[in-house]
């Protein structure tokens, strides 16, 4: 069974981040982090097989507001998960 790893951009480096914490914030059960305003964040997800062998990595740039990841970056992410890798969706999670 595949087994999903997740990882966020913070001061250009990569941190783990446990995967509850990621279903929580995505799922709307949680806040993301505890800032105020308007930002962008990035992480990566990285799929491996049973032997831990990498077999996906996605790349997700999403909005956040006032702390919470907003509908319309999951919406975002969502579409380019689901859409062609040259397509528009999928360009703007890899820019930068």
């Amino acid at each position: 069974m595949p087994r999903v790893r997740y990882f966020h951009l913070v001061d250009g480096r990569l941190e783990k981040v446990a995967q509850q914490r990621v279903f929580d914030a995505w799922g709307m059960r949680s806040l993301w982090d505890d800032t105020h305003g308007d930002h962008e964040d990035r992480f990566v997800e990285a799929v491996f097989d049973d032997a831990d062998r990498l077999v996906r990595v996605d790349f997700l740039r999403f909005a956040v507001r006032d702390g919470w990841i907003t509908p319309e970056a999951r919406s975002r992410a969502t579409r380019a998960k689901m859409s062609d890798q040259d397509g528009p969706e999928a360009a703007y999670h890899l820019d930068g």
